[in-house]
């Protein structure tokens, strides 16, 4: 089964993640946990959606696009039933 999947840019989206870090916490020089993970993982990057046809990722990624966000490509993944359902969709 094919599923689309539509992610963006959500720097500056998800302020309740940039809590402050202790000064004497392991991950100096880091503020923030948001600075510490994106740096390391790309935090910033979220999956938005995940659609099993092309033109349902199409109209959120024209959503979001309009909200401001900055869109990446939709990306076309091929899965099985299990991975399906481990992500939270549905079989139609």
């Amino acid at each position: 089964m094919k599923v689309y999947v539509v992610t963006a840019n959500v720097m500056d989206r998800d302020e309740y993640r940039d809590y402050t870090l202790k000064p004497v916490d392991r991950w100096h020089p880091y503020f923030t946990m948001r600075e510490r993970v994106a740096d390391q993982y790309g935090e910033y990057v979220s999956i938005m959606g995940v659609y099993s046809t092309f033109e349902q990722a199409e109209h959120r990624w024209d959503e979001l696009d309009r909200e401001g966000f900055d869109v990446l490509p939709i990306i076309e993944c091929v899965v099985d039933a299990n991975c399906w359902k481990y992500i939270g969709g549905y079989a139609e």
